[in-house]
């Protein structure tokens, strides 16, 4: 691919201050790399720190270190997360640095999460465990009580 390059300016307004013009050049280059120390790519895992209720919203991220472009695939339990038609779960971030986010997170959500990085240089994954609690409906009839309780 043929790098571009152009000029380009932002003009910033405020209330406060004069308006003033930054002007700078951007190479447009094609492809996002991140920078590393070694050939072979590397993860940075972030995993919740504790049990998820269920219905909770959690987040998973992963942050890529490679000299070269870098392909990120997410799994869960092994399964591409592309392929499980879950709605509920979203990868933020086409870059160095993504998020898998789980909104209303369920019982079925648990398990094992991948990060699985590849570039020319090879394949590295980084995993962690998702535990997420159910809730259960209590009923007292004698005392004509309903609660929900977390698991």
């Amino acid at each position: 691919m043929r790098s571009k390059q152009q000029a380009y300016s932002h003009v910033v307004k405020s209330n406060y201050t004069n308006i003033s013009t930054l002007n700078h050049v951007l190479k447009v280059v094609g492809r996002i790399t991140c920078s590393s120390s070694g050939r072979t790519p590397s993860v940075d895992m972030t995993c919740p720190k504790q049990l998820v209720k269920a219905d909770a919203h959690t987040e998973i991220s992963c942050e890529v270190h490679s000299n070269t472009f870098a392909k990120i695939t997410w799994f869960h339990n092994g399964q591409p997360i592309s392929d499980q038609g879950k709605s509920h779960v979203t990868v933020d971030g086409k870059s160095c640095y993504q998020t898998l986010k789980i909104k209303f997170a369920k019982t079925s959500d648990g398990g094992n999460y991948t990060c699985q990085v590849s570039n020319s240089d090879g394949v590295v994954n980084k995993t962690c465990v998702l535990d997420v609690k159910s809730k259960s409906l209590l009923v007292d009839r004698k005392r004509n009580v309903f609660a929900i309780a977390v698991a």
